[in-house]
């Protein structure tokens, strides 16, 4: 086991005034958008790893909270959390945000990588602080 000092929900409340902004509206500065396409892909080859395992593992239940920042070697690194446990207590009722809930979640189609690639697309309008049109 290893300890991990916070997750990345932490991180993004103190990301954007530890740069200077003083509202998600201004743009990202040099620094703060680096660290940010940093931390994005990471973020996504922790996911691509899953997909990559076979059988391929679904997390699906990818948000900010589930992704811990820890140390390894004096470099920060960031560690998934909570996967697996959708799918042992699937037939229970179980409290997800839907901010990163999937259309196909939502619609109670089959679940698949794509699930994970949306939840990850909605993590990344929190670390870039932009805002995607939906068309649902």
């Amino acid at each position: 086991m290893e300890l991990c000092f916070g997750n990345l929900q932490t991180v993004l409340s103190l990301k954007g005034p530890a740069f200077g902004r003083r509202s998600a509206d201004e743009a990202l500065n040099l620094s703060e958008f680096f660290i940010s396409c940093q931390i994005f892909l990471e973020l996504l080859e922790c996911i691509q790893y899953l997909h990559d395992l076979s059988p391929a593992v679904i997390h699906r239940d990818l948000k900010p909270e589930n992704v811990l920042i820890g140390n390894n070697d004096g470099k920060w690194k960031l560690k998934l959390c909570d996967y697996g446990l959708t799918q042992v207590f699937e037939n229970l009722s179980i409290k997800r945000d839907a901010k990163y809930l999937s259309p196909e979640e939502t619609n109670g189609q089959n679940i698949d990588y794509k699930t994970d690639v949306y939840s990850a697309a909605k993590i990344g309008e929190n670390i870039f602080d932009i805002q995607m049109i939906s068309e649902l």
